[in-house]
């Protein structure tokens, strides 16, 4: 059996659209009370024509930054600092991983669709 840790959080997500692209931006705050530590992410997707086929295809970027930081003079010591990290990044990483790969097959998805729609 795993041991729970309880972990507070805030996102923030906004969609700016240009003409030429689409931009989301978002950003997520960790927080573990009980250590006083902090985990934080940003991440940019950006969507643009394909230049090969603009008017049927779209270029998607996504860009990410996780990181771990020990604000202040929590209570949390050196090596509970690397446990927690390890522990959080491993798992954040994993679940940003799932949603990239989501995101990547429904995106194939809709193209498979398109395509046997077309024939």
């Amino acid at each position: 059996m795993r041991n729970t840790v309880p972990i507070n959080g805030l996102n923030f997500v906004r969609k700016y659209e240009d003409a030429d692209r689409i931009v989301l931006v978002g950003t997520a705050t960790w927080f573990l009370p009980a250590d006083g530590l902090q985990f934080q992410d940003h991440v940019w997707t950006i969507v643009t024509r394909s230049p090969i086929d603009p008017l049927n295809a779209s270029v998607v970027q996504t860009f990410c930054q996780f990181g771990a930081k020990c604000p202040g003079k929590g209570s949390a010591r050196a090596e509970d600092f690397v446990r927690s990290q390890d522990y959080v990044l491993g798992s954040v990483g994993r679940k940003l991983r799932q949603l990239q790969e989501l995101q990547q097959k429904a995106l194939l998805e809709q193209v498979q669709l398109a395509t046997t729609m077309a024939v």
